[in-house]
């Protein structure tokens, strides 16, 4: 079930490649192409990509197993939900029978439903927040490709074509996706934006020293930035072990 949940690595490197080159490895795609679980029809597809190579990497590399992209956000939904519901299960039940027997002994039923209410948001607020950012994913190479094609494509100017599958549309996916922390209880979310937080950080940092912004901090300067953020990380699975 694991390729059902992770998109390929293929597919995120053609797409980095084609973003900031406009290339791609040719190994990528023949390992694709190789796959026993590529349908018939993005096999099809994948061949005429390589023909015209639109600025991207092909949402069907991202999920070679169905070829309607209109299929991938329940798919991705449910195989999610089955992989995250005993982690789910367990940060809720756990802490109710180590923790608060006492409660659960005066009110078992009533524990044992908030319990499972609890499972159900925080199981249903990532397969959300999955099934966006890949339904997203999809929908701006669908409508790249509608733009560009038909006999109204030559009236698309070409600022609008190129807006579409920038990098600003790719930051509007991520903060839609954000949106998916409102399905979690309200108690949840400032402890899973906490819990979060040191990831976005880390990745700020990393991306402004790959741009050269960030001033020379010697050989102590990564490994105290790691351990500032894994003292935020720290703190964001302390508040919510005492959820």
């Amino acid at each position: 079930m694991d390729h059902l949940i992770h998109v390929p690595e293929e597919v995120i490197s053609t797409h980095h490649n084609m973003v900031r080159r406009g290339t791609y490895d040719p190994a990528d795609l023949a390992r694709i192409l190789a796959r026993p679980d590529l349908h018939p029809d993005n096999a099809t597809y994948l061949e005429q990509w390589r023909a015209t190579l639109p600025p991207y990497g092909p949402c069907a590399m991202a999920h070679p197993h169905l070829a309607r992209c209109l299929s991938v956000p329940q798919d991705r939904m449910l195989a999610v939900a089955r992989w995250t519901l005993p982690v789910y299960g367990a940060l809720h039940f756990v802490p109710l029978l180590f923790f608060k027997r006492a409660a659960f002994a005066r009110a078992p039923a009533r524990m044992a439903l908030r319990a499972a209410w609890g499972t159900a948001r925080s199981t249903a607020f990532l397969s959300v927040t999955v099934a966006v950012y890949q339904g997203w994913f999809c929908g701006m190479q669908n409508a790249h490709r509608a733009l560009s094609r038909g006999r109204a494509a030559a009236a698309v100017p070409e600022w609008l074509l190129a807006a579409v599958v920038s990098r600003p549309a790719h930051w509007l996916g991520g903060a839609i996706m954000g949106l998916a922390l409102l399905v979690e209880a309200k108690q949840r979310r400032g402890e899973l934006a906490m819990y979060a937080l040191p990831k976005g950080l880390e990745s700020a940092w990393v991306a402004l020293r790959g741009r050269g912004l960030v001033l020379h901090t010697g050989k102590y300067g990564n490994p105290l930035v790691r351990y500032l953020l894994r003292l935020c990380e720290l703190c964001g699975l302390t508040l919510r072990a005492r959820v």
